[in-house]
């Protein structure tokens, strides 16, 4: 009986050993597929911490059309047209340093150099363009700026009293353009207008814009009759 009991004392021991030993295995099984499952995301965030920064401005870039992205930064780039006097400054030349303004066809008349076409352009385009005319067999490394002198006036068409052309000023809404031409008339429609907008010097229709909108040089402003 006594060996009975020893023995069964040792097997229960041993049991007891077992399992500890295979519960510990198991969790250090257990511990390395984490640590192996947990590998590819501190990878994933050290790569991201290494990889440059782009930039929320890059990022939606880069989500857009190249001509999308080409076209918003265009936006702001004024566009010279008929009407505008443009200050053209040539270094150490008094005599071509002066205000032109483009005709009806598009161009700018400067002495030694003649007609330059500058409907369309930027001020910047104007620039490179003048200075290589001018490099072209009149002057050594011309340097030249140029800035706008006026822009050109705007016109407002329709149900105002006094419709005609205005010289355009900076900021300037519908409604105020509207009360420079006398205010509506009875039969306006007073909420919504129709622009009509030049630019890459082909003229579009700008259908239903608020009174509120800016109007910008050489915007033909049409304020319609209402229907009812």
């Amino acid at each position: 009986m006594v060996i009975l009991k020893n023995t069964g004392c040792v097997f229960a021991l041993i049991l007891i050993v077992f399992v500890s030993f295979g519960g510990a295995l198991a969790r250090a099984e257990l511990d390395e597929v984490q640590i192996r499952s947990m590998r590819p995301k501190v990878q994933g965030e050290a790569a991201k911490e290494v990889a440059p920064s782009r930039g929320l401005y890059d990022l939606e870039a880069a989500s857009l059309p190249v001509s999308a992205v080409e076209e918003e930064a265009a936006v702001d780039v004024y566009q010279l047209g008929a009407g505008d006097m443009v200050a053209i400054t040539v270094a150490g030349e008094p005599s071509l340093s002066k205000s032109y303004t483009v005709g009806g066809a598009g161009v700018i008349t400067l002495p030694l150099i003649g007609d330059v076409a500058a409907a369309g352009l930027s001020l910047a385009q104007v620039e490179h363009k003048v200075t290589a005319m001018l490099a072209d067999g009149y002057l050594i490394d011309p340097r030249v700026s140029a800035s706008i002198a006026a822009y050109r006036p705007f016109v407002i068409l329709g149900e105002v009293e006094n419709p005609g052309r205005y010289d355009f000023v900076s900021g300037l809404s519908v409604l105020q353009a509207v009360e420079l031409a006398g205010g509506f008339t009875g039969r306006a429609e007073r909420r919504r207008v129709e622009l009509l907008r030049t630019r890459d010097q082909q003229e579009r229709s700008l259908r239903d814009y608020p009174v509120a909108q800016e109007v910008l040089p050489g915007d033909i402003v049409l304020v319609k009759q209402k229907l009812f």
